[in-house]
């Protein structure tokens, strides 16, 4: 449930490889917010701070650039597209429109909000605990999910549709 630039920004001492959880700063609507990582992510980011930390030892950032700080955006962004470039065949948004990395957010959460209806789950009782996920403070911000996902998965279209009604 990370923004790309929540990930990019994170410090080290963000990140707690004990129990788990990254703690955000600074968050859309200049919230703070503690996200847990999944099992197999948790596992990752344990290894992957073992070995970067061979490498940058007294680093700030969690993912360091050569330096030892954040990454900007134009080169998570520039990566992206180098990734996308190498795709056979291309992979776009909509014709002639390349997917952005926030896009990667987006298809996670439809893949939640479908796996739920799939396994015969009510989204809309789950709507809290996804927008908690998300770092959201509106609810409505969380419904906007709930619309795109109607596109990949009919049941919820008369539920999406319901929510913006109302």
């Amino acid at each position: 449930g990370l923004r790309p630039g929540e990930a990019r920004r994170a410090h080290r001492n963000d990140v707690n490889l004990t129990r788990g959880t990254i703690h955000i700063r600074e968050s859309k609507g200049h919230k703070d917010r503690v996200v847990f990582l999944s099992a197999d992510l948790h596992d990752y980011a344990r290894t992957y701070d073992t070995k970067i930390s061979a490498h940058h030892p007294d680093r700030v950032a969690f993912f360091p650039n050569r330096y030892g700080g954040p990454y900007s955006s134009a080169t998570i962004d520039h990566w992206h597209h180098e990734l996308l470039d190498d795709t056979h065949p291309p992979i776009t948004a909509v014709p002639g429109s390349p997917p952005r990395i926030y896009d990667l957010r987006h298809a996670h959460v439809i893949e939640v909000i479908n796996r739920w209806a799939r396994a015969g789950r009510d989204p809309q009782s789950l709507i809290a605990h996804l927008g908690l996920h998300l770092g959201h403070t509106n609810p409505e911000d969380t419904w906007y999910y709930f619309h795109l996902a109607a596109d990949y998965h009919p049941d919820l279209r008369s539920l999406a549709n319901a929510s913006i009604e109302s």
